[in-house]
């Protein structure tokens, strides 16, 4: 959550949640997001974990926004299309501040983003595609509920009971390093998140022993098997007949693929407890 602009201050915080025991700046943690974690363990103590009923907190249906500066040929290079249209003195340089939205699942090929601004709602009406330059509608923003409300249900590969729908206590794995898998690439993909928030095409995906793969395999498959494959389908951003010959087993379900169902079941399920 530290990459997300705070979508109300401080003042704002709902009744519903009590005053922190302790100093939050200490510890790094802004108040929206002390309010949100509090929701979660509340609603994994009142027998609900899946379910955090975010509409008590002000502020998210508003788009959800990154700051973030051009601060490495990366970053500034997502703009290179832009910039070519136009003259030096109207592009994006080096260190510029930007704001940084995110695209609705049914416009996932906008890349949306924003001149520097402190009042959100103002800077998405100045939402325009960093590729494209066409200006991008307030409605093919994610809000701060879409984006979050998954959040506490990702998983954490480096411990058992730890995927997407795993429920109890979570146990450290046992490591074996068996071989070397270099991941210079993704690796290199931080920065982009550190700004602009987690992305399933640049997490690193660490590795199984291949009969655990399997067994992981056969339980997503499981998992999916209780949706129709036309709503996992649109629900993970896998076309119908790709899912359909994954979960038949006529075609081999990468780590990646894997991601992206394990994110589609998780949202229907989402779906099935509102």
């Amino acid at each position: 959550m530290g990459h997300l602009l705070a979508p109300y201050s401080e003042k704002g915080s709902p009744k519903i949640t009590p005053s922190p025991k302790c100093d939050l700046k200490e510890i790094g943690v802004e108040r929206w997001q002390y309010d949100l974690w509090y929701l979660i363990v509340k609603s994994a103590l009142d027998g609900n974990p899946d379910h955090v009923n975010l509409d008590l907190l002000p502020g998210l249906s508003k788009p959800a926004v990154s700051r973030y500066a051009a601060t490495s040929p990366n970053l500034l290079r997502w703009y290179q299309d832009f910039n070519d249209e136009l003259p030096y003195t109207d592009q994006v340089k080096p260190f510029n501040f930007l704001l940084s939205f995110y695209a609705s699942r049914e416009h996932s090929s906008v890349r949306p983003v924003a001149s520097f601004d402190r009042d959100i709602t103002r800077a998405a009406k100045c939402a325009f595609d960093r590729e494209t330059g066409d200006p991008v509608p307030k409605n093919h923003l994610k809000s701060y509920k879409e984006l979050l409300s998954q959040y506490h249900l990702h998983p954490e590969s480096k411990f058992e009971n730890g995927d997407y729908l795993d429920r109890g206590v979570t146990c450290r794995r046992h490591i074996i390093a068996d071989h070397i898998t270099y991941i210079g690439k993704e690796a290199n993909r931080l920065e982009d998140q550190f700004y602009t928030g987690i992305s399933e095409e640049a997490q690193i995906v660490y590795g199984m022993s291949e009969e655990d793969f399997n067994k992981y395999v056969q339980r997503v498959i499981k998992k999916a098997q209780k949706y129709s494959q036309r709503k996992l389908a649109e629900a993970s951003g896998i076309s119908l007949r790709h899912l359909s010959r994954l979960l038949t087993s006529k075609a081999r379900i990468t780590a990646d693929l894997l991601i992206k169902i394990n994110k589609g079941i998780a949202s229907l399920n989402l779906e099935c407890e509102i």
